[in-house]
């Protein structure tokens, strides 16, 4: 998981952006720290996250805060981490105030993952995905 990532961004299948980012462990391997540059939708932004474990609700929760002002929480139960398939929820408030919350899974391969996320609006399933490539170790 740590090093740097290149990713592009699509919404329905539709290419709305990518980013450039950097994962790397925490001194003593407790958390994972992240930082990413994004332009999404024509916005340009920052990005800072921090993954980590939560024992009593026996988790993988990532915390994400960006510089235009939203937020994302993503949670990955232990039960629903199945070999390179995690699956979770997320729940995105946006610097508005609007908010995105349902499943999401995170597929991973060979320096590539894939991240994918649903949520209604409208009385639609709207959906995200991320396609991350290791660019560098």
């Amino acid at each position: 998981m740590a090093g740097k990532w290149q990713t592009n961004v699509y919404e329905d299948d539709k290419k709305v952006g990518s980013s450039v980012g950097e994962r790397k462990w925490a001194p003593g391997k407790y958390c994972l720290q992240f930082s990413t540059s994004l332009e999404i939708n024509g916005e340009k932004f920052e990005g800072t996250g921090i993954s980590g474990w939560t024992r009593k609700g026996r988790a993988i929760v990532e915390h994400w805060y960006a510089s235009n002002g939203a937020s994302l929480t993503v949670r990955y139960p232990l039960n629903k981490m199945k070999g390179n398939v995690w699956e979770g929820t997320h729940h995105l408030v946006n610097a508005d105030g609007t908010e995105r919350k349902g499943p999401c899974k995170l597929e991973k391969g060979n320096d590539e993952w894939t991240y994918t996320s649903e949520w209604e609006q409208d009385g639609k399933t709207l959906s995200r995905k991320s396609v991350s490539r290791k660019v560098q170790e």
